[in-house]
């Protein structure tokens, strides 16, 4: 199945002046050079609208001559089931790192299990600069659709809306914490067997395990580590549990 990639005209417009700039002052000067010739002969049309169609069309052009469009393209390559599944993607701009976000939206008319639902949109709220930064851009989006894959896998049965099985709302939100670092866990664990750059070292993964499970034994704490880290399947259901376990006193 093919993939729409529908992209914000603001993002687009936005990374092409950007990775232009960074061209430019690593003294690659003609292709901007030429971008801003073809720039200033829509401001020759006299329509309103022909003109912003025409700096949307040349925008797009660039987009892809630069090689911004492939750090999206690539990445379905790299994740078949995205291709097999998704209809659409979406990437909108965003202003800051803190709001950048890959979330996966389901015909609610269809009621069928996730992982079988073909009609499916894909958002990707991005800011426009992270294209200047390739590798590190590159990791985090391998890192989220890695998420996205295993939300549209059978194998992983994923619910979006679990019971997280805690006695209070802070319960809740715990087991949610010590479940989203399991699940980071095992995406990078994966990642890293592919031979891939992760967003996070691994000291820094590690300590945000131990850091969710800092009431635990640190024996016991090593153990879930390699446990989740050394298996090839997990479930939704499964990492829950781990999540769910309580605490044991650190002994002394």
């Amino acid at each position: 199945m093919t993939v729409e990639i529908r992209c914000d005209p603001a993002f687009v417009e936005e990374a092409v002046f950007l990775e232009l700039g960074r061209v430019t002052a690593a003294g690659v000067r003609q292709m901007a050079s030429a971008f801003h010739r073809e720039r200033e002969t829509v401001y020759e049309l006299p329509d309103t609208q022909q003109r912003d169609a025409a700096f949307q069309r040349l925008a797009h052009r660039y987009f892809e001559t630069l090689g911004l469009s492939e750090l999206f393209t690539a990445r379905l390559e790299e994740f078949p089931r995205l291709s097999d599944r998704i209809e659409l993607i979406l990437l909108h701009r965003v202003w800051l790192r803190k709001e950048e976000q890959v979330e996966l939206y389901v015909d609610q008319s269809r009621e069928v299990p996730l992982a079988l639902t073909a009609s499916t949109t894909l958002f990707i709220g991005l800011q426009a600069s992270r294209c200047l930064e390739r590798e590190a851009l590159t990791a985090w989006l391998r890192h989220e659709l890695m998420h996205v894959s295993d939300m549209l896998d059978p194998t992983f049965a994923y619910d979006p809306h679990p019971a997280f099985g805690g006695e209070c709302e802070p319960e809740h939100e715990r087991i949610r914490a010590r479940f989203r670092a399991l699940w980071d866990l095992w995406v990078h664990v994966r990642l890293r067997r592919m031979g891939w750059q992760t967003v996070t070292a691994d000291a820094v993964r590690r300590q945000e395990v131990e850091r969710m499970f800092a009431c635990l034994d640190p024996t016991h704490r090593e153990e879930l580590f390699k446990t989740v880290s050394e298996q090839d399947r997990w479930t939704q259901g499964e990492l829950l549990a781990l999540a769910r376990q309580p605490d044991v006193a650190i002994t002394t």
